[in-house]
């Protein structure tokens, strides 16, 4: 009696440090994977403090889950609730953005559509561009992910080479305007040295129809061949950086004159 119940007490035991090895065999391998969990969970949380853009989820009942960095770029002491709360007078994003941004959320939520917009913020010269979509599982369906990256620099640059072509357009207008209102004739040549404008009286000189016509006929004020055509004096000039003054002859209205020309 008192060995089977000492076999039964060996086996039981042998059972039970049996189950606890493998228990503890699984807590280790448990543990090793939580581990590397929080690792990669740190990594990303590393990699989502150094980039430029901050995310903000919205879920499908309207309430948002904004990055904090986000709020406190928007000047808010407290995290916004809803989307409709991003927009202020004071903070958050500009008004009218703050609505044009909700509808874009509207239309993502429901058609699956990308969203890419700009929203400038309240009281501020800064530009976020928003950027997202649907959210990925496990988030339920309607969920959207915004990121905001601010652009502020590069619509700034645009803004100024709107401005720069602006103030070209303007001035070439004024240029254009100065040459066809010249008593004389004026031309200008394009990088092929080929007639690329030229003044009513240019036209009227060389007896064509109009400018477009001049153009494309290629009709030369100056009479001369080689060194002496209008072509080389202007490919000369080119080539040196300065201007040419001399006189020589030329066609007006069929008549042969003598002309100061500048190229």
């Amino acid at each position: 009696m008192i060995d089977s119940t000492s076999t039964l007490a060996l086996v039981l035991a042998g059972v039970w440090i049996a189950v606890a090895i493998l228990l503890s065999v699984m807590s280790a391998r448990r543990i090793a994977r939580a581990e590397a969990l929080r690792g990669t969970a740190r990594s990303l949380q590393s990699l989502l403090a150094a980039s430029p853009s901050r995310p903000c989820l919205v879920h499908p009942t309207g309430l948002i889950q904004p990055d904090p960095r986000l709020v406190r770029e928007l000047g808010f002491a407290a995290a916004p609730k809803r989307l409709s709360e991003l927009g202020g007078a004071d903070q958050g994003f500009k008004i009218k953005d703050a609505a044009a941004l909700a509808d874009a959320v509207g239309t993502s939520a429901i058609a699956g559509m990308p969203i890419d917009i700009t929203v400038r913020m309240a009281g501020s010269s800064r530009i976020l561009q928003a950027t997202g979509g649907p959210a990925q599982e496990p988030h339920p369906p309607g969920t959207i992910l915004l990121w905001f990256t601010d652009v502020t620099a590069r619509e700034d640059g645009k803004a100024d080479v709107a401005r720069r072509l602006e103030q070209t357009d303007a001035a070439l207008n004024s240029l254009t305007y100065l040459i066809e209102a010249a008593p004389f004739p004026m031309w200008y040549r394009g990088p092929d040295l080929a007639l690329a404008l030229v003044n009513s009286a240019f036209v009227r000189a060389v007896e064509g129809r109009d400018a477009p016509d001049v153009i494309e006929r290629g009709n030369e004020l100056i009479d001369g061949e080689g060194e002496q055509s209008a072509k080389s004096a202007a490919h000369r000039v080119l080539e040196s950086g300065r201007a040419e003054t001399r006189m020589q002859a030329a066609i007006l209205r069929g008549e042969r004159r003598m002309l100061r020309v500048t190229n």
